[in-house]
């Protein structure tokens, strides 16, 4: 089974493992991206090309630690905010170790409130559901909101997700992450 994800703009898919054939380390991918960005982005100053160069070497580096498959980011602009999705293939896990339910926040103890459950179909017919939920973990110390499209697999699930401290920031990225969800597919 192959997962596939035409990410539209303007989303930028993150290298799953340096070295590669293009970079020999996150912190080369990201300071080429940050030179792309310059060239549609405002000029920067120097302190900003270099701030965001080193989150987003962090945010490549952190992939195994996020149990991602995939990475995204998408940029606003020098000063932020940078939106993060991450793809978690959940297999070889059974309905009994992993229920939708946990996943999709109808569960959860930090919730503040019912989560927000939709039907969700992929340009592609993939079948899932949509979630929103604001959280307020007590190891976090603020309210957190979080956006997940999540598909059953045959032996196990399939998890697109944001999370986002800034509400405003929350909100912006929703229909970018619901772009980027839409081009998820599976081919056997």
């Amino acid at each position: 089974m192959t997962i596939l994800v035409d990410h539209p703009d303007p989303w930028i898919g993150i290298p799953e493992d340096f070295p590669n054939e293009g970079w020999q380390s996150a912190a080369e991918w990201a300071a080429e991206l940050v030179d792309v960005l310059g060239e549609e982005l405002p000029p920067p100053t120097e302190g900003q090309k270099r701030q965001l160069a080193e989150y987003l070497t962090t945010v490549a580096e952190s992939r195994a630690q996020r149990n991602a498959s995939r990475i995204f980011v998408s940029v606003d602009g020098w000063a932020g905010p940078v939106y993060i999705a991450d793809l978690v293939v959940l297999m070889g896990v059974s309905s009994a170790e992993v229920t939708l339910e946990q996943l999709d926040g109808s569960q959860d103890p930090d919730a503040v409130e019912k989560p927000i459950i939709q039907p969700f179909v992929t340009e592609s017919g993939l079948e899932g559901i949509y979630s929103v939920r604001y959280l307020n973990p007590p190891d976090v110390g603020g309210l957190l909101a979080r956006a997940d499209y999540l598909w059953p697999m045959p032996t196990g699930f399939l998890q697109l997700f944001t999370a986002q401290f800034d509400l405003v920031a929350f909100e912006r990225v929703l229909p970018r992450l619901a772009a980027l969800a839409s081009t998820v597919s599976v081919v056997s």
